[in-house]
């Protein structure tokens, strides 16, 4: 019985924590059997100091797409010694955006302005595509 209130308890917590990070959500308590709806997520997957900051500044300018559900952006990098790090966006598996970066503030930020661009761009084609794929145009039933 302890047991079971220790991973009740687990599970609250957890559910709240995704309830803070997910952008654009529409979440209601799960035992009313309530499904959870239009979760946009964007995931850290940094590693050095510089990686974390561009990702926290991305993270403070990123607003989710309103009218595409299901979104996860990654914000990643791979360290280069010497270099900086290279850092990327990926929306689901697709990379959206890839540059190297160094220790510049300035730079960072004009960076940053690129990646959002970047990203809100993917959206915004990704968004029209699926209107055309969704037209008069390309339905039909098959027949010739």
């Amino acid at each position: 019985m302890k047991n079971a209130r220790l991973i009740v308890f687990f599970f609250a917590v957890f559910f709240s924590l995704l309830h803070i990070k997910a952008q654009n959500i529409n979440v209601v308590d799960t035992a009313s059997n309530i499904q959870v709806e239009d979760l946009s997520f964007l995931f850290d997957e940094t590693i050095t100091k510089i990686g974390a900051d561009f990702s926290r500044e991305f993270h403070s300018e990123w607003d989710a797409p309103v009218n595409i559900a299901g979104v996860s952006v990654y914000v990643g990098e791979k360290p280069i010694p010497g270099m900086g790090t290279q850092i990327w966006i990926k929306v689901g598996e697709r990379i959206v955006y890839r540059s190297v970066l160094r220790p510049n503030p300035e730079k960072m930020k004009k960076e940053v302005e690129k990646a959002l661009a970047m990203t809100r761009n993917y959206f915004i084609n990704y968004e029209t595509i699926q209107k055309q794929l969704g037209s008069q145009d390309y339905s039909g039933n098959g027949i010739y």
